[in-house]
């Protein structure tokens, strides 16, 4: 039982490492490709105070909650329809916000 955990445990360590690994790479294109200067401010200006999350990103997107698509549909547009896993959408907004403090001062 014990080398059953310690693998499992392994495999979970890298399974996230690699959630994490393709969110930053996906973050970082959205940032450059796809995202307007509003959501990238309001992401970087709140992520201090906001746990990184999916909701942390589309309150961002849509910070008063008026975009009439609603978070299925911007899951829809960002994710394809799939929900992320958390290791995911943590590196997607850490390389979006690593992105803005690269371009800020350039703006």
């Amino acid at each position: 039982m014990n080398t059953a955990i310690e693998r499992l445990r392994a495999s979970k360590q890298k399974w996230h490492q690699e959630e994490r690994t393709q969110g930053h790479l996906d973050g970082r294109g959205w940032a450059e490709n796809e995202a307007e200067y509003g959501w990238l401010r309001r992401l970087a200006d709140n992520i201090v105070r906001d746990r990184v999350s999916r909701g942390a990103l589309f309150r961002a997107i849509d910070p008063n909650d008026e975009d009439e698509k609603g978070n299925s549909e911007l899951s829809e547009t960002f994710f394809g329809g799939e929900k992320p896993s958390d290791a995911y959408i943590e590196g997607f907004v850490e390389a979006a916000v690593e992105f803005f403090a690269e371009v800020r001062d350039q703006i």
